[in-house]
C-alpha cells in the first residue's frame, strides 16, 4: 500500500490516472479511503493500492513482450537511433535517447513528460531535462535527449520559497517525503517496515537539495529510495540474498564482458557512528570493525538524530554502505532478460564466475543497478553489482579473490 497527499483539484478519477494511468481505479481509491469523501481536501494523506503491473517494472511474455514503445509530451516518439534506460536500488530511473533531429518536434527547456512501455506494460515514467542537437556539421542531425522518472527532479531541487522556514519534528521518513513530495505533484509509495519518527528536530535549510536530505535520513534507517515505473519515490528496504537468477562465467553467453574494480579510498578498518549529547539524550557511539583489514584506517560520523541506543545499527549500516562504494563489479550480458524470462532488475542477486577478474569461484553478487540498452542492431544489459551485505550491513566472509 502507497500513500499520496491530495493537491487541490485532485479527485479519486484525477489520482487514479497519474497512479494507474487510468480513471477506472477511482472505486479501488474510494474503498481504501472510507474516511476521504470528495471532495478531497488539499494536504489529505490517502492510501493508494499498489497495481503491480504500474510499480513492479514485471512486463508481460509472449511475442509482444519485447515491444518498446516511447510517448514524449503525450505524443509517441518514434525513429529513435538507439535508448539507454538505468535503473538502480538507491537511486531515480534516467533515461538517454539519441534520435534523427526535427526542427520544432521537441525543444530544449520545455521539460516535456517522457513514458516508456514494454510489452505494453508502463515501464518509466519521467520527464525529459537535457534536449540538445549533437553531430557534426557534416553528418546527421541528430538529437540527443536525457531524463529522468517523475521524482528525479529531486536530485537538483529545493523547497519552494513559500516552505521556509521547514522542519520536521518527530516525522517518520515517509511522512517527511510526502511534505516535500506534495509540491510536485507526485506520490511517495513506501514498501519499507519502517515508520518510526526520527529523533528530534530535521531542519530543511535552504540550499538544501531534497533528494540529499532524504537519502540522508533514509541510510540512518537502513532504506533504500528509488523510484517506481509510475515515477514516484520509492522506499524500500534492502534486497535479501536469493537463489540467483543467473549464473554468469567467461567462456560462455550470454555474459559479453566483466570488469572488476576496488577503489581504497572507501575502504575502512573501522566505522564508527557517534551520538552527540543531548539535553535529554546521552551521548555514546559504537564502532564496527572491519576483520578484513589490519590497516589503520578508521572513519567516524557525528550524528544528531538517531534514537538513544541505535549507534551499533547505523554503524553497521554504514559499514555495508563502505561495501557498496569500495568494490564494484560490471557485467554486461546480451539482451535485456534473464534466463527466467524477466528483465534484469535492482535486487537481483546474480552469480558470476570470472577468475580474469579475480572472481575465483562461483560467487554471488547484489545488483545494485542496471542499463538496458537498444540500438537498430543490439540489445543489451549492463549490470553494476555489489558484494553481499552491501546494504543489509552483514560484512562477507569471503570476498571474490579468495582462494
Amino acid at each position: 500500500m502507497g500513500s499520496y497527499r491530495v493537491a487541490p483539484t485532485d479527485t479519486y478519477a484525477t489520482i487514479s490516472i497519474r497512479h494507474y494511468g487510468h480513471e477506472g481505479a477511482a472505486a479501488k481509491l474510494r474503498a481504501a479511503n472510507i474516511g476521504a469523501v470528495e471532495p478531497l481536501i488539499p494536504g489529505t494523506t490517502i492510501q493508494v493500492p499498489i497495481d503491480p503491473s504500474i510499480h513492479s517494472r514485471e512486463p508481460i511474455t509472449g511475442p509482444e513482450s519485447d515491444r518498446l514503445e516511447v510517448e514524449i509530451g503525450g505524443v509517441p516518439f518514434t525513429g529513435w537511433q538507439s535508448i539507454n534506460i538505468n535503473l538502480g536500488l538507491d537511486s531515480a530511473a534516467s533515461i538517454g535517447i539519441i534520435a534523427p533531429l526535427v526542427v520544432g518536434h521537441i525543444t530544449p527547456l520545455t521539460y516535456p513528460p517522457l513514458r516508456v512501455t514494454l510489452g505494453g506494460v508502463g515501464f518509466f515514467a519521467g520527464t525529459a531535462v537535457g534536449i540538445n542537437p549533437t553531430g557534426s556539421l557534416t553528418g546527421p542531425s541528430l538529437l540527443s535527449i536525457a531524463g529522468y522518472s517523475t521524482c528525479g527532479r529531486l536530485q537538483n531541487v529545493t523547497a519552494p520559497a513559500g516552505a521556509y522556514p521547514l522542519s520536521f519534528r518527530r516525522e517518520s521518513l515517509e511522512q517527511i517525503a510526502i511534505r516535500l513530495c506534495a509540491p510536485f505533484g507526485f506520490g511517495v509509495v513506501n514498501r519499507s517496515a519502517d515508520s518510526e519518527p526520527f529523533e528530534g528536530r530535521q531542519t530543511f535549510a535552504p540550499g538544501t537539495q531534497i533528494l540529499t536530505f532524504l537519502s540522508d535520513l533514509a541510510r540512518k534507517r537502513g532504506v533504500l529510495l528509488s523510484s517506481t515505473a509510475a515515477g514516484d519515490l520509492l522506499i524500500s528496504d534492502p534486497p535479501q540474498m536469493s537463489a540467483p537468477v543467473a549464473s554468469l562465467g567467461e567462456d560462455s553467453l550470454p555474459m559479453i564482458a566483466c570488469n572488476l574494480e576496488a577503489d581504497g579510498e572507501n575502504y575502512f578498518s573501522e566505522i564508527t557512528c557517534v551520538q552527540r549529547a543531548g539535553r535529554r539524550t546521552p551521548g555514546g557511539g559504537h564502532t564496527v570493525v572491519n576483520p578484513r583489514l589490519d590497516t589503520m584506517r578508521p572513519y567516524a560520523r557525528m550524528f544528531d538524530d538517531v534514537a538513544p541506543g541505535s549507534a551499533a545499527e547505523v554503524a553497521r549500516l554504514t559499514a555495508g554502505r563502505m561495501l557498496a562504494d569500495a568494490v564494484a563489479v560490471t557485467v554486461g550480458v546480451q539482451g535485456w532478460r534473464h534466463a527466467g524470462g524477466r528483465v534484469w532488475a535492482p535486487g537481483d542477486t546474480v552469480r558470476v564466475h570470472c577468475p580474469s577478474q579475480m572472481i575465483e569461484k562461483p560467487y554471488d553478487f547484489i545488483c545494485r543497478r542496471v542499463s538496458l540498452s537498444q540500438t537498430e542492431s543490439e540489445t543489451a544489459a549492463e549490470l553494476s553489482l555489489v558484494l553481499p551485505g552491501s546494504f543489509s550491513g552483514e560484512l562477507p566472509t569471503v570476498l571474490p579473490w579468495d582462494l
